[in-house]
């Protein structure tokens, strides 16, 4: 019995939280290829507002015409709490998109793609800070 217990703990465990096969990217820039530039996960704003490019790569298709991207910010008590939905159209072939994001505030953020009918694409975060 304790056998199968700590085999069930190890599989649980090696479970990736996301499974899906599109991968969400912050960065300065992204190229006409879809290549991204200065890929990070914390940036640097001005008091007045800052901004980023996200983007999205699929091994597919993102099979889709329209994406929604919603942004929370994060509390000091780890709660979400909704900055924005930014709605893009996209190309259901295309196997990558990208979308200028602008911050306005520093912390912690969530940001969740979704495709226009709601499954989930991609979810990231990203932290920004005040220079």
């Amino acid at each position: 019995m304790k056998k199968n217990i700590l085999l069930l703990f190890i599989l649980i465990l090696n479970i990736p939280s996301h499974s899906f096969a599109q991968k969400l990217i912050f960065c300065e820039r992204v190229d006409v290829n879809g290549n991204p530039e200065n890929v990070s996960d914390t940036f640097n704003i001005g008091t007045k507002g800052g901004f980023l490019q996200l983007l999205l790569k699929s091994e597919k298709g993102i099979d889709s015409h329209n994406a929604v991207i919603d942004v929370y910010h994060i509390d000091e008590n780890k709660k979400e709490i909704f900055e924005s939905t930014i709605r893009v159209t996209v190309e259901p072939d295309f196997t990558w998109f990208k979308k200028e994001i602008t911050f306005h505030q520093s912390g912690n953020y969530h940001v969740y793609v979704y495709d226009e009918k709601d499954k989930l694409l991609g979810v990231g975060k990203v932290t920004i800070n005040l220079k």
